[in-house]
């Protein structure tokens, strides 16, 4: 969880990398967020559409800016909903290539 130490516009990027996405879900739907004090942004897939086959890891990418006062709190989740298996894990959540949260400053 990232806290913000002044009020101003912050741009943040998060890469959540999942392996061993079910495809078999009849309404099965996977979402990246970044959720904020004041907002919610996020990048979200039916599976069972999107994907011809299961593939060994999909990445979701949320990019945003957003106006946050002083001590308001930013952090990335991953959410799962249908009728699929439970069987997803973030890939390699050790390396930054696969799965990260950063953010910035901008005013």
């Amino acid at each position: 969880t990232f806290t913000a130490p002044v009020t101003g516009k912050y741009y943040f990027n998060v890469r959540i990398t999942i392996a061993q996405i079910d495809h078999d879900g009849p309404a099965y739907y996977s979402v990246g967020r970044l959720i904020t004090s004041n907002n919610e942004q996020y990048s979200g897939y039916s599976v069972m559409n999107f994907l011809d086959e299961e593939p060994e890891a999909f990445s979701y990418v949320v990019d945003a800016t957003v106006d946050m006062d002083a001590s308001d709190t930013a952090y990335a989740a991953w959410v799962i909903s249908g009728s699929g298996a439970s069987q997803e894990d973030v890939y390699d959540s050790g390396n930054v290539e696969f799965t990260s949260f950063g953010g910035v400053l901008l005013t």
